[in-house]
């Protein structure tokens, strides 16, 4: 069925799929993937247990010589603007609220933290490191897994065990 057909999975039909890949010594790990659209086209967004964002276009042209391009790359920020390294980079879960803002959860510094201003800007820290540190402690890897968010005004946070 290679380039002739679309599979089914389930329910769910394979539409389309590209290798990633970039010379750049930061880029790997993106644990995280949405959807966002921009000026009228689409764009995959990623945060990476590297410690840094990534947002490609999805290509209009969906024909089999497409390719994908990193648009837009850059460093995590803490609230005080620097770029988050060591125990701080491990990014698991994305979310994006109804007003574009994204919401961030960390593995082992446990945390969550917000982003109003864009990918590229200072994060605010939401302040539940606490209640991670008490609910999110089992298994071999400490923080939220996935989160997302439910009726446009819940967040949702999955804990591996």
């Amino acid at each position: 069925c290679r380039n002739t057909c679309s599979p089914m999975i389930g329910e769910l039909q394979f539409l389309r799929g590209w290798q990633l890949g970039s010379p750049e010594v930061s880029f790997g790990g993106l644990s995280t993937l949405i959807a966002t659209v921009r000026d009228g086209k689409t764009h995959l967004l990623s945060a990476s247990d590297k410690g840094h964002w990534f947002s490609f276009e999805i290509p209009a042209d969906s024909g089999a010589q497409s390719t994908m391009q990193i648009g837009q790359m850059g460093p995590i920020k803490d609230a005080s603007g620097r770029p988050v390294q060591g125990d701080m980079v491990d990014a698991e879960g994305l979310a994006q609220g109804p007003d574009g803002e994204l919401f961030v959860s960390f593995e082992d510094r446990q945390r969550l933290w917000s982003f109003s201003q864009g990918v590229l800007a200072p994060a605010t820290d939401l302040g539940v490191s606490d209640a991670l540190d008490n609910s999110c402690t089992s298994g071999s890897h400490l923080g939220m897994e996935a989160i997302a968010m439910v009726n446009s005004s819940h967040l949702l946070g999955i804990c591996e065990a």
